[in-house]
């Protein structure tokens, strides 16, 4: 029996900072954010609610490349996201985006050690992009389908019009 999830009436308000900090040039791209800055434990009337199961801190670190294969209408973005929290093992994705023409793209993770993405993009009315993913996690919980999809829609807020037809990520 867990409250949070049978009754209704409770509303929990705390505060959530999760700051970052990224950096991007043409060719290169870093990241770092910390994802619940201000750890917090879910409470009632001064009684633990659930397991204990403090939500801790998260680091994340994101870093890739764009490449440009000269001479074609293809751009390459290879990336690895490290993802790791004090009381955990370092999580590890590999990421691969293929854009071809700037006008569609196609990409895979692999997730260490819980499973495999794959991914599609279009670009469309210049400004916009609409993707599909598929998630297929290994270790999955206990009773729940073992994959996840997710439709996407992007703006792209490039200055110039030219960064629009030139650049994967503006």
């Amino acid at each position: 029996f867990d409250p949070v999830v049978n009754q209704t009436s409770n509303l929990f308000i705390y505060p959530e900072i999760d700051p970052g900090i990224y950096y991007y040039s043409p060719k290169n791209f870093i990241g770092l954010s910390v994802v619940n800055l201000i750890p917090f434990q879910l409470s009632s009337g001064g009684e633990q609610i659930g397991s204990p199961s403090p939500n801790t801190k998260h680091f994340i670190l994101h870093v890739g490349q764009i490449i440009d294969a000269s001479g074609y209408y293809y751009t390459f973005v290879p990336n690895i996201m490290v993802r790791y929290a004090p009381s955990g093992v370092p999580e590890i994705d590999l990421n691969f985006m293929w854009y071809i023409d700037n006008d569609f793209a196609l990409g895979a993770t692999y997730r260490n050690p819980t499973g495999v993405s794959f991914i599609a993009e279009a670009k469309f009315l210049q400004r916009f992009r609409f993707g599909y993913a598929f998630d297929y996690g290994v270790l999955g919980p206990s009773g729940a389908a073992p994959y996840t999809h997710e439709v996407m829609l992007s703006f792209l807020a490039c200055k110039d019009k030219e960064d629009l037809d030139k650049k994967p990520l503006c």
